[in-house]
């Protein structure tokens, strides 16, 4: 850690005294700090940014540097996905 994430007394200092409202200023900076942390946690998570990422991988899986398909990648991505599609069918069926 830093000097400056270390309070004096951690630097074998004295503290200095403070007052309601600096504790008080202490904790709105905080609230603040963590406001902004969980909105920025919340933006990464959400459902469409998952999605989003998810999509991103995907293209970059099946299309090289170059834009180019890449033949082999696609061709056992389509065949995973006529698989998943087939069990769900047949899942779907099965319960008729």
């Amino acid at each position: 850690m830093s000097d400056a994430t270390q309070g004096p007394a951690a630097q074998g200092r004295p503290a200095p005294s403070r007052g309601p409202a600096d504790i008080e200023r202490d904790i709105e900076q905080t609230r603040a700090r963590l406001a902004m942390n969980v909105e920025a946690l919340a933006a990464k998570l959400s459902p469409a940014s998952l999605a989003h990422q998810a999509q991103d991988s995907a293209r970059r899986q099946v299309i090289d540097e170059q834009g180019r398909l890449r033949a082999g990648r696609a061709a056992a991505l389509a065949g995973a996905l006529v698989g998943v599609i087939a069990v769900v069918v047949l899942r779907r069926r099965a319960r008729g």
